[in-house]
């Protein structure tokens, strides 16, 4: 649809090309912001279990509990939208709820005009601006809502509602396989539980005993963002990187051989570990395994296995069991040192054919574990693409005899 010819059915508005029989309506037209200062908690009163769910601005749905009544938000008829005012974060909910300290707004309908859960999907379609940690709602209050007659906004929100339930089916599911791969890891690890075929005691060792730490190198700004080279330059913000979840394979920034030689890059083999070693990062506790041969910044460290020692996806597990921010030695700026990571004690299968046999099952729950968050990034897409879809009125729906139809349009 363009501004030049407007299909038939369809009427042109100061917000674009949308279907005749859609309104455009302003925040104050259909919603209202309810104060929340009688329903606000402080963190320090927050519980593990309690009668009522804490909600507040962050990415978590509930943030914990509290058994206090008279802090309870009780008028949720139609549900609720709950919005961040400085993290832009948009939630519905529809049972009673107390709210978590400062930056929650609480929005429901003024009209029947309007379904709230439709308003939810709106807001999740089109997105704020980002200006930092700062207020947001002021920008939520100037937003224009293209809204189909009632009964089509309800069948859209059966549809994406449907989709959103094959992805919670997903994340439950992924979160159970998570638990079974810990579970598995705290026997196969610790020798707790053998394999069949394999005999003998473990054996305790110092984790240097099986290879050794290397700190990377200081990368000049004049020598970053090349998109080729012959090695991959990892910086801090790659370990959490898309796509960089177990093996570090993409960087934003690539070096040449002549490069590497002029700053003195060390090279590092692939299937060594990489991890944060100064700042804030180390207790995000990122552990991840070399693709490939690379360069790795100051702000990182690396252990390169002996391969006659131990298996490298073995060692990569051991080091996703340790807590390498207990390590920290007290400085102004939060560090670990190549000694404290090197001394620490680990136990070992007596044969590297039992670690190779452990680290594959971990591995292959590992890759079933991706291949279902894949799969869920996949409905993600799906659903982004149908809200662009339902929401503009580029496709219309209806909801006859409990069944959803499209329409010709």
């Amino acid at each position: 649809m363009t501004n030049e010819k407007i299909p038939p059915g369809y009427k042109k508005t100061d917000v674009g090309v949308i279907p005749e029989d859609w309104e455009v309506k302003n925040f104050d037209n259909i919603l209202i912001s309810i104060p929340t200062k009688d329903y606000q908690l402080q963190t320090t009163e927050y519980k593990n279990i309690g009668k009522y769910p804490i909600i507040d601005q962050g990415q978590k749905s509930i943030v914990g509990f509290s058994d206090r009544e008279e802090k309870v938000f009780f008028d949720i008829q139609d549900g609720v939208i709950i919005f961040g005012d400085h993290t832009r974060i948009v939630k519905y909910y529809i049972r009673p709820f107390i709210v978590g300290a400062d930056g929650v707004k609480i929005i429901k309908r003024k009209k029947e005009v309007v379904d709230l859960k439709y308003v939810y999907y709106y807001l999740n379609l089109h997105k704020i601006p980002e200006t930092g940690y700062n207020r947001h709602f002021k920008f939520l209050k100037e937003m224009n809502f293209l809204l189909p007659p009632l009964p089509e906004q309800r069948a859209i929100v059966r549809v994406l509602s449907d989709v959103d339930k094959l992805i919670e089916c997903l994340d439950k599911l992924i979160e159970k396989k998570k638990l079974i791969k810990k579970g598995a890891m705290q026997q196969l690890l610790t020798g707790k539980k053998r394999l069949p075929g394999f005999k003998g005691e473990w054996v305790k060792k110092k984790l240097g005993e099986t290879g050794y730490c290397q700190s990377g190198n200081g990368f000049p700004l004049k020598y970053q963002n090349l998109k080729t080279g012959v090695y991959p330059f990892f910086k801090v913000a790659d370990l959490s990187r898309k796509g960089n979840s177990i093996f570090l394979k993409f960087s934003n920034h690539w070096i040449t051989e002549d490069i590497r030689r002029k700053i003195g890059a060390f090279v590092f083999p692939q299937n060594a570990i990489i991890f944060a070693k100064i700042g804030a990062a180390i207790f995000l506790e990122r552990k991840r395994i070399l693709f490939q041969n690379s360069c790795i910044d100051n702000n990182m460290m690396g252990f390169i296995i002996d391969s006659s020692q131990a298996d490298y996806r073995f060692i990569y597990y051991i080091f996703n069991t340790l807590s390498l921010s207990r390590l920290v030695e007290s400085t102004a700026l939060p560090s670990i040192s190549k000694n404290n990571i090197e001394n620490l004690e680990i136990s070992l299968p007596p044969s590297l054919e039992e670690q190779q046999a452990i680290a594959q099952i971990l591995s292959d729950m590992d890759a079933e574990i991706e291949a279902l968050e894949k799969k869920k990034e996949k409905y993600e897409m799906i659903k982004k693409g149908m809200m662009e879809l339902l929401l503009t009125g580029k496709v219309r729906v209806k909801e006859e005899n409990g069944k959803i139809r499209r329409l010709r349009v």
